[in-house]
């Protein structure tokens, strides 16, 4: 289901970002970052749906050795995560980039 919305929001997300954006908050909040902002994270609904289903299939078919491994992965693209979220903060790439980073 969320792929359906993620492709939905791709074909119309992006295209009418900007007349949603000034139907909402007003021209003077419509701004070509904020419009840019809203085109990305409709894309990035898509992966949050692909990740999700994925996600619910590795742990649905994962046996118990496994489990220790995928564990500890977990563990280590948490922290990738967090120190990208901070670079990316500290660099001025935005909180949208940052938040976009491989996550656990």
């Amino acid at each position: 289901m969320l792929i359906i919305l993620g492709l939905l929001l791709i074909v119309f997300g992006t295209c009418y970002s900007e007349t949603l954006l000034v139907m909402l908050v007003g021209i003077e909040w419509a701004t070509p970052t904020a419009i840019n902002s809203l085109r990305v994270y409709c894309v990035y609904i898509l992966f949050m749906g692909l990740n999700g289903i994925s996600e619910a299939f590795v742990y649905a078919r994962i046996n118990n050795n496994r489990m220790g491994v995928f564990r500890g992965s977990m563990v280590v693209t948490t922290i990738v995560y967090l120190v990208s979220c901070v670079a990316f903060i500290q660099l001025g790439l935005g909180y949208l980039l940052s938040y976009s980073a491989p996550q656990a």
